[in-house]
């Protein structure tokens, strides 16, 4: 993993599609990623099949000082968490799930606010009397 970096990787394969759920790096088989339900290859140059070095490094890369992920790789073999690269967003789980709860509960809303001058506006909206429309 030394001569591979690990966040151009992360990124490779999240260009694939915007709307890729998961990354998945197991031993044997390429690096894949979750794509509407499927799993999908991602050809990446010196990584064809990730060796059981490529997924330690990638473990140690993801997990840091994690030791709730730690401690479920040693134990089950395999660890669930979530991982962000500065200057590289996307939608968190957080949004998807509103998007599900929003219609069901009418008071509650959120809003994303992409650039603090909006900040004002978007809160005064929230807090309107009589609320917001999702």
């Amino acid at each position: 993993m030394s001569t591979i970096n690990f966040s151009q990787v992360v990124q490779s394969m999240l260009a694939v599609s915007d709307k890729i759920s998961d990354l998945i790096f197991s031993p044997g088989r390429p690096p894949q990623v979750e794509l509407i339900g499927k799993l999908t290859a991602v050809n990446l140059p010196g990584m064809e099949l990730l060796t059981p070095a490529h997924t330690a490094g990638i473990a140690k890369a993801l997990i840091g000082s994690n030791k709730n992920a730690e401690e479920s790789l040693e134990k089950y073999g395999s660890a669930d968490l979530s991982f962000s690269l500065t200057g590289l967003s996307r939608d968190s789980d957080l949004w998807r799930a509103y998007s599900e709860v929003a219609p069901a509960h009418p008071h509650f809303a959120m809003r994303r606010v992409g650039d603090p001058a909006q900040i004002f506006t978007v809160f005064h909206e929230l807090f309107a009397k009589g609320g917001v429309r999702a």
